[in-house]
């Protein structure tokens, strides 16, 4: 596919040529027909897929490159459409697809005759001084970073409210990558060897399909002798030299560290899995990265995104002036950080969500640039600091910043806090189905530390019955190869889930496989509510005994009144739920008073079009 300009009348003009240079065929008819739409936002084809998009930027379009970075390997492919919006002088331009997709850039108009002083909108070109990050100017400004969040920032070394001390744990296993360059090889080093707490980075990373290095019975001896480093992976190796530049002398790697063909130590090792985050002087994350190949450090093109035009776009039934002089738009990311850090390829994964909430200080290295991530700031190489909605470093005991000494609104803070977690987390992917306890285990036993609760499989004993009406997203997702979790959890399905909050009313929870929910919303702000049920019972037993760990075997016993229902799927998938009055239960040939539909009643799994019998059973209820 080559780069020609959209067809018009006549010979290309220069400035066509130049367009036809840094653009595909597809792309200059964005800016072909010269016009933006204020009034309305019209959406415009502009690639037949992905697979497009993919190869367009192969052959050299840039604009494609920078679409291509928000596709990961997975992605349903479809058409792909462009719209314009804004003045002359600004527009937005947003590429979207029908499944949700939207990558948003900023055109800003220069002219040639009057070159502006403002460079702030080019995220590329003009901070960034190297071509790879790699470079010694991006590892130098990341280890400034490091250096200042270190001594400076109160907030990221705050022990908090019912938080563990660190004192002198460390990993049970750890690599030695000596200082920079200071030899051809790391060696693992058991606690031990170490008299006091060491400073250690972690690494984040995607496994993906790359059969990397891996730590086994076998070679457990000669990695303590020493690991060449020409057997690392590019991102085991990158991440050794991140290691270095920070001026921090052990690295932990998961691979690397635990027995990877030892399920003993795999147990005993993951439920450690978030004091060792927590802990950690910074994670390194290969943020950008499917697999080991991929390394952390990535080529980048310095140059900005020009488009040459003869003169502004005109809005709407407006008309360009004749006498505007040529200039061009740059195109520029505002979404930079949501695009290559909270969409990134390493942001899908199940483990990765838990070691990057857990981590004070998190170095991303992304598809264009270096990020740093702590509670005090979030920063690259390109934006001196980002206005984000919600700083996931900023923990719930401190949400002013400030640490609560109400143990009641700690309370709260946690409970709310943990129902976001687990919201943001069933969505991501596993590698394992039966991680899906344990990759959150981290993250449980930090709100346990606040709750001073007991842990039920992903719920809390404090307020079970309304940790039971979760509700799953999505009722055609795979279910899990083997069991993990009993039915009535959340980490029964792999799918996201809507967990309960007190501004919604959920009345019913069925009692059977295929789970149902009624959910009313009412006014925000906290309801009281009377329980219609009790817990009588909860057995629970896990790997090892650690309440976090993963599940073998639960149940709970619970006394309400049970209620004889029927749930319908019709072929078109509305669902239809009946309860069974005195007037009619029990009576053949009655079909059951229909009291709701699909806009009320949610299952866990899709019932093929059938119609199966359940018992509702009322749970809470608004005073």
């Amino acid at each position: 596919m080559g780069l020609n300009f959209w067809p018009r009348k006549g010979a290309p003009s220069g400035n066509q040529k130049q367009i036809a240079a840094i653009l595909c065929d597809r792309c200059q008819k964005i800016f072909a027909k010269g016009r933006v739409f204020d009034d309305g936002i019209v959406v415009t084809k502009v690639h037949p897929s992905i697979t497009s998009v993919k190869s367009a930027a192969d052959h050299g379009c840039r604009l494609c490159a920078l679409l291509q970075t928000s596709f990961h390997d997975g992605d349903s492919d479809g058409p792909i459409y462009f719209s314009l919006c804004g003045d002359d002088r600004q527009i937005d331009l947003d590429f979207s697809n029908k499944l949700g997709f939207v990558r948003p850039f900023k055109l800003r108009w220069k002219s040639e005759a009057s070159p502006t002083t403002d460079e702030s909108t080019n995220h590329l070109a003009t901070q960034l001084a190297r071509s790879n990050t790699c470079s010694s100017s991006s590892l130098s400004m990341a280890k400034n970073w490091y250096s200042s969040c270190i001594k400076n920032h109160v907030s990221c070394k705050r022990i908090d409210p019912g938080e563990e001390v660190r004192g002198t744990w460390n990993p049970t296993r750890l690599l030695d990558v000596g200082g920079i360059g200071a030899c051809d090889h790391v060696q693992l080093v058991y606690r031990d060897s170490l008299s006091d707490a060491v400073p250690y980075a972690a690494l984040s990373h995607c496994w993906g399909n790359y059969q990397h290095l891996r730590l086994s019975e076998s070679n457990l001896q000669g990695f303590q002798e020493g690991i060449p480093l020409q057997q690392l992976s590019k991102t085991f190796h990158d991440a050794v030299i991140v290691t270095q530049r920070l001026g921090i002398k052990y690295l932990w790697i998961d691979s690397l560290c635990i027995v990877q063909d030892s399920q003993e130590d795999w147990s005993a090792e993951s439920v450690m899995m978030g004091k060792l985050y927590r802990y950690c002087s910074c994670c390194i994350a290969a943020t950008s990265a499917k697999d080991g190949q991929m390394g952390c450090f990535v080529k980048r093109d310095l140059r900005p995104l020009r488009i040459p035009q003869q003169r502004p776009i005109r809005v709407a039934d407006s008309r360009a002036d004749k006498n505007e002089s040529p200039g061009y738009y740059e195109c520029s990311d505002p979404e930079i950080w949501q695009t290559e850090v909270e969409n990134s390829i390493l942001s899908e994964r199940a483990w990765a969500y838990q070691e990057r909430i857990l981590s004070r200080r998190v170095l991303h290295f992304g598809a264009s640039q270096v990020f740093w991530e702590c509670a005090d700031m979030v920063i690259s190489e390109s934006h001196s600091g980002y206005k984000i909605e919600k700083n996931i470093k900023v923990d719930f005991w401190a949400p002013d910043g400030s640490v609560l000494n109400d143990t009641q609104a700690v309370r709260r803070h946690a409970y709310s806090f943990w129902v976001d977690a687990v919201e943001a987390y069933t969505p991501k992917k596993l590698t394992r189905d039966e991680d899906k306890i344990v990759a959150i285990a981290g993250i449980a036993k930090m709100v346990q530390h606040a709750l001073k609760d007991d842990y039920i499989a992903g719920l809390w004993m404090g307020n079970l019955l309304q940790g039971l009406l979760w509700r799953a997203k999505n009722r055609y997702a795979r279910p899990p190869t083997r069991w993990r979790a009993p039915s009535w959890s959340w980490a029964s399905v792999n799918s996201g889930v809507v967990m309960h909050r007190h501004h919604s009313q959920s009345l019913f929870c069925l009692g059977c496989r295929e789970r149902a929910e009624f959910h009313r919303h009412t006014r925000p702000g906290d309801v009281p509510f009377v329980e219609l049920a009790s817990i009588d019972e909860v057995h629970i037993e896990t790997i090892g005994n650690d309440p976090m760990g993963a599940v073998t075997e639960a149940h709970i016993r619970m006394t309400g009144r049970a209620i004889p229902a029927m749930v319908t799927e019709d072929s078109s998938g509305r669902i239809s739920l009946g309860i069974f009055t005195r007037t009619n239960f029990g009576m053949e040939g009655r079909n059951p008073c229909i009291i709701a539909d699909d806009t009320s009643i949610f299952l866990d799994r899709a019932l093929g079009g059938k119609r199966i019998a359940v018992s509702c059973l009322p749970l809470l209820a608004e005073k």
